[in-house]
């Protein structure tokens, strides 16, 4: 019993460790001594406000194939922003939040979400702030899309397997099981994320042999 009660022991003093270990790592402190975990957030304070009431793009039209576009505000004081981009047609969003005191953010045309902004929408450009009601828009027509073949992205380089706005894509062929029933496949104008078709694909796979 002693050497079982000697084990447990040593278990509980080695869990004890490890967990001081790892809330000292988790909570680290600033020069300055306050304690912050992530990004930097700052709420706006009383009397903020954006020089001029200024918030705007450039270039317009947007031309995301050949550059990027940028937002530039100055603010009042140091604040924690969120610029959130929305495609008015195609649903696609992107969300942008970063602690500063001036806004000179650039965007390539990319979403977070997975839908893609289309060559001639409009997308809309929301500037909110931690702590305040205020919120500036700015209207944005893409003129061309940003361009995914060939194109290298946080090291992954993507390639266009399939077009289906030609809509003669060799996918549209594939053989269908004779089992298999309720079966589509098809370029579907309903359900894209870019481009003007996707390929839609659905049914009851009763063999269970794949598509």
């Amino acid at each position: 019993m002693k050497h079982e009660h000697k084990i447990i022991s040593r278990i509980a003093i080695c869990f004890s460790m490890v967990l001081c270990m790892l809330l000292s790592t988790a909570c680290k402190r600033s020069s300055d001594g306050q304690d912050f975990l992530g990004m930097r957030v700052v709420s706006a304070p009383e009397g903020f406000y954006v020089v001029n009431n200024q918030f705007s793009s450039s270039p317009k039209p947007a031309t995301f194939a050949t550059a990027s576009s940028s937002f530039v505000a100055t603010l009042s004081h140091e604040v924690t922003w969120t610029i959130t981009i929305r495609g008015v047609v195609s649903g696609a969003e992107k969300t942008i939040v970063k602690t500063s005191k001036d806004i000179n953010e650039s965007w390539d045309g990319n979403s977070s979400n997975i839908f893609f902004f289309r060559k001639g929408e409009k997308a809309v450009a929301e500037l909110s702030f931690m702590g305040s009601g205020l919120i500036l828009k700015d209207e944005i027509i893409i003129s061309s899309a940003i361009v995914y073949d060939n194109k290298t992205v946080n090291a992954v380089k993507y390639t266009l397997v399939d077009d289906f706005d030609g809509k003669g894509a060799p996918l549209l062929s594939i053989s269908k099981d004779a089992f298999d029933t309720g079966v589509i496949m098809s370029a579907d104008s309903t359900q894209k994320v870019q481009g003007l078709y996707a390929f839609k694909m659905a049914g009851y796979d009763a063999s269970k042999n794949g598509w």
